[in-house]
């Protein structure tokens, strides 16, 4: 019984996955994104605005950035 503890163990250590920061931005962006679907869909602006930091700056590639 012990050695199928110790067996069971090593199996859980060996499947266990480091998260890495790349894991965490598409985690990140992801939420992001269902937000701002959110507030589009609920036309909330405020919301929208929210997602944005007061120096940001949104490219457009029809129009020139916008600060």
């Amino acid at each position: 019984m012990k050695n199928l503890i110790i067996l069971a163990c090593c199996l859980l250590l060996m499947n266990c996955k480091k998260a890495s920061s790349e894991d965490f931005m598409v985690e990140y962006q992801k939420e992001i994104c269902d937000k701002y679907s959110l507030f589009a869909k609920n036309k909330d602006l405020e919301g929208h605005l929210r997602l944005y930091t007061d120096d940001a700056m949104v490219n457009n590639s029809s129009i020139d950035p916008i600060r």
